[in-house]
C-alpha cells in the first residue's frame, strides 16, 4: 500500500449550503470546520479525524465542481506539479493553478485523461520546494481571508 498519497476530501455540489450543512449534521453527525473564502458558497465538514466532506455551489451546475483531493509530501507534490505542467494538465478553473493558503498548505488542480478534476494538496512545502513552482500564488491575493478563514485547513485533526 502506498503512503505517498492520502485522500483528504471529496467535494460535492450543494444548491443550498445551509440546508446541506444541517442535513449532514443532523443525519450523519458531521461537524462544521472553518472554511476558507473561495468566492462562492461552500462549507467544510469533518469526516472523523482525517477526511472532510466539502460542499460547494461553484455556479457551474451539478457535477462540474466535483472533485477529490489527494495529499502528498512536499517532494512528491513538486514532482507532480512539474509533470502536470509538462503534460499541460494544470487546471486554473478556480482562479489559479497553484496557491498557498495563509495557514501554510498548498493546493493545485489537474485534469485526468477523462477530464476529472483532481485537487492535489501539500501540508508543509518549504521555500526551497516552492521555488520550483512557477505558477504559485497566494490565496489572499485573489480571495480575502479573515477570522477563521485564515486558519482553515485540510489537515484539521491530523497528527
Amino acid at each position: 500500500m502506498s503512503e505517498a498519497a492520502i485522500l483528504t476530501h471529496v467535494t460535492v455540489h450543494s444548491s443550498d449550503i445551509d440546508e446541506s450543512v444541517k442535513f449532514y449534521g443532523d443525519v450523519f453527525g458531521l461537524e462544521s470546520l472553518p472554511t476558507p473564502n473561495f468566492g462562492v458558497p461552500c462549507a467544510w465538514l469533518a469526516l472523523g479525524n482525517y477526511q472532510q466532506l466539502h460542499l460547494g455551489d461553484v455556479g457551474y451546475g451539478e457535477g462540474l465542481g466535483h472533485h477529490f483531493g489527494l495529499s502528498l509530501p512536499a517532494d512528491k507534490f513538486v514532482q507532480v506539479y512539474l509533470e502536470a505542467r509538462e503534460r499541460d494538465i494544470l487546471d486554473g478553473g478556480f482562479g489559479t493553478k497553484v496557491r498557498r493558503h495563509p495557514a501554510g498548505w498548498i493546493q493545485m488542480w489537474v485534469r485526468d485523461p477523462s477530464g476529472n478534476l483532481v485537487e492535489v494538496d501539500c501540508r508543509d512545502a518549504q521555500p526551497h520546494h516552492e521555488q520550483q513552482i512557477t505558477d504559485l500564488t497566494r490565496f489572499e491575493d485573489t480571495l480575502p481571508q479573515a477570522g477563521d478563514q485564515l486558519t482553515a485547513s485540510l489537515y484539521a485533526g491530523k497528527p
